[in-house]
């Protein structure tokens, strides 16, 4: 019998920088659910996902109507991630 998939929030709110390079997890500043907005706050969510050893975790993050560095309205993020 195959055991149910099982998503857990490990932190969430406002995080020190993220190394693209780096496989470390980035640090949790504070734990909140609110996140001002301005330039250069690293902010989202880690989860612990049990169970589901070779399928596809998909995300989607929309953010409110803020503008990039050209002044364009920022999209969807979308992505999948094999765990």
């Amino acid at each position: 019998m195959n055991k149910k998939s099982k998503l857990n929030i490990y932190t969430y709110g406002i995080y020190d920088g993220w190394d693209s390079d780096c496989k470390d997890i980035p640090k949790i500043k504070k734990h909140c659910l609110e996140i001002p907005c301005k330039i250069g706050i690293e902010f989202g969510f880690v989860v612990d996902v049990e169970h589901s050893r070779g399928k596809k975790l998909h995300w989607k993050i929309e953010h409110p109507p803020i503008k990039d560095t050209d002044g364009n309205l920022l999209g969807v993020f979308k992505g999948e991630e094999f765990i």
